[in-house]
């Protein structure tokens, strides 16, 4: 019975992360120009609107931040390949972004969505696609949209508050 539980918990833990990635992901970068380089670790603020111009403003960690950036992922395809739809971009974030996420938070996915936390990327728009821009950056966030205080990274060995 513990078993059938724990799966339900992650299936509704790996839900949540697509509703999130399906709304915020897309949302915020699509626009975006993806003129920025991001690195893990990185605590950014997204741009209040998006716009071609719009650039992802670094953040000292110990100032409210929207995310944290835990990973960058390159996407595989070939130089010249079509644009990816958003399920495509999903897919890559649950190979890719989960499995670097829990390390990078020392938890494991229930404990993390339990504790607040969710996560979103930045992926680059289909004109940076075009010039051959792969790079998606992979962000914790607060599920209910407010700011971050310091790191995440390593928060499963504290007790911190999101």
């Amino acid at each position: 019975m513990g078993g059938t539980r724990r799966s339900t918990i992650t299936t509704l833990a790996l839900i949540a992360i697509f509703v999130t990635l399906g709304v915020f992901g897309y949302y915020v970068f699509r626009g975006m120009g993806g003129n920025v380089s991001l690195d893990v670790g990185d605590c950014i603020n997204a741009p209040a609107e998006p716009t071609p111009q719009a650039q992802i403003e670094r953040k000292a960690c110990s100032d409210e931040h929207d995310g944290e950036v835990f990973a960058i992922v390159t996407h595989t395809a070939a130089a010249g390949a079509q644009y990816p739809d958003v399920a495509e971009f999903r897919d890559l974030a649950s190979d890719e972004c989960v499995p670097q996420l829990t390390a990078y938070v020392a938890m494991d996915i229930a404990t993390l969505l339990g504790r607040g936390f969710d996560f979103s990327l930045f992926y680059p728009p289909p004109d940076k696609w075009a010039s051959g821009a792969r790079d998606v950056a992979c962000f914790v966030i607060n599920a209910n949209g407010t700011k971050l205080i310091g790191s995440v990274r390593n928060a499963g060995t504290s007790s911190p508050t999101p």
